[in-house]
């Protein structure tokens, strides 16, 4: 067997000579149009990309989660290591990928669940149990119109132009501009989120879903924003199948709320004190506004942690979020409306009908 120093010797001849080779590469001889004894290296195939360039991606794994947009040449650092987008483009959504240091993380698409808890915040998000919660309630589907004030990072108004459809419109109210742009940017980059080039520029919407004699700041597809504190806004009359108030003084906006919902459509309150609701209902029984109180609920999920053969509560909970409020707009009582009848007992019934028969005989 030859030594380490020939070896080495054998190799630099062969360096300098141009006839050297790693053993990496692999060698097939030619069969067809090279001389017998000549050797050609094999390449191997590139895999297909199964994932677009510029869509976003979630990597995660039991304690991490990481959301991504992907480039060609693009390249993600962690502690755990580092990932060429390449390598995830090439794996796909649903298989996982390791870092350099052999840490493996599962690419997948990101849900607007996901989406809202990571997404930039400029002020405390909704979490989806509630904005689910307040979908529900306000019982949206393709096509409602619907009026939101307090804007924040834009979470609950992705969740909103969800249910409404693309026939739907959501007019979104926040008073603070750099809110308004952050969430117009949140919405913008949900609604990009499988294109192949980044989208830096606000989508531009329908004007034709403009309110009258108001125009919105920022329209991002569905999403109307207005930089005006819904309380000095103009509304009109009845334009809104449902209003969700996700502000610190909700009592504030009655007369405008009043103006722009709907009969028996559903006003929503987020509160995060029930003080807040009570004060509500206070200020609403000293007006002259019809409003009916359908139901106060706290929403809460209990997480679990299944591990075979052993399951119990997670350690790690989420805790009180906030109350939700639910009231429906009523019509007046007018001096021409007919008295509401009453229920009689039952001895005036038998009455009644005894009188009714001896007037029948």
């Amino acid at each position: 067997m030859m030594s380490s120093p020939f070896r080495s010797l054998l190799r630099m001849s062969q360096r300098a000579s141009g006839s050297y080779m790693p053993k990496t590469m692999q060698y097939r001889f030619c069969q067809v149009g090279c001389p017998e004894g000549e050797v050609e290296p094999v390449q191997e195939k590139e895999k297909p990309l199964l994932i677009n360039e510029g869509a976003r991606v979630l990597l995660s794994d039991d304690k991490h989660k990481y959301v991504i947009r992907l480039k060609l040449d693009g390249k993600f650092d962690t502690h755990m290591g580092h990932i060429k987008h390449i390598d995830i483009m090439r794996t796909g959504y649903g298989g996982k990928v390791s870092t350099a240091k052999g840490k493996m993380l599962l690419a997948s698409c990101m849900t607007l669940e996901e989406y809202v808890l990571t997404m930039p915040r400029s002020a405390t998000p909704i979490y989806p149990k509630d904005a689910a919660t307040i979908v529900m309630l306000a019982d949206l589907e393709n096509g409602a119109r619907v009026i939101e004030s307090g804007t924040g990072s834009g979470g609950l108004s992705l969740f909103l132009s969800r249910a409404v459809g693309p026939d739907g419109v959501v007019w979104s109210f926040e008073r603070r501009l750099d809110s308004l742009r952050n969430a117009s940017r949140n919405i913008s980059n949900w609604l990009a989120r499988n294109d192949e080039a980044e989208q830096e520029e606000v989508r531009s919407g329908d004007s034709s879903k403009d309110l009258q004699g108001l125009t919105p700041e920022l329209r991002v597809g569905n999403v109307l924003l207005h930089n005006i504190d819904i309380s000095d806004a103009d509304l009109p009359h009845e334009c809104a199948d449902a209003i969700i108030l996700d502000m610190m003084e909700p009592w504030l906006s009655l007369p405008s709320v009043e103006k722009a919902l709907k009969y028996s459509g559903s006003l929503i309150l987020l509160c995060p004190n029930i003080t807040q609701i009570t004060h509500f209902m206070e200020v609403l029984g000293k007006s002259d506004m019809s409003f009916k109180l359908t139901r106060v609920i706290e929403v809460s999920n209990r997480h679990w942690d299944v591990r075979l053969p052993v399951a119990h509560p997670s350690f790690r909970q989420i805790g009180h979020t906030g109350f939700i409020a639910q009231l429906h707009r009523l019509r007046k009582q007018t001096k021409d409306d007919p008295e509401p009848v009453t229920a009689q007992p039952e001895e005036d019934m038998k009455e009644a009908s005894e009188e009714a028969t001896k007037t029948a005989v």
